[in-house]
């Protein structure tokens, strides 16, 4: 599994997908990048699993499903 952390906020991502999701505004001369709150990731459908790595929705009903085989 891969994993993602950024250096800003110090959140961990399984996928680069959600890493690159976790972070919005601009790149320009006045930078408004910033990282997504907790609740902001959540309502983008990311979710955090016991290991404290964050995980699209996509990604748990998956391993959801592999459990119940």
């Amino acid at each position: 599994m891969s994993r993602c952390e950024c250096m800003a906020c110090g959140k961990v991502f399984g996928s680069i997908t959600g890493f690159d999701k976790h972070r919005v505004g601009r790149y320009s001369f006045d930078n408004t990048r910033r990282c997504l709150s907790d609740k902001e990731l959540i309502a983008k459908g990311l979710h955090k699993n016991p290991d404290g790595v964050w995980r699209s929705e996509l990604s748990r009903a998956f391993a959801l499903r592999k459990l119940a085989d």
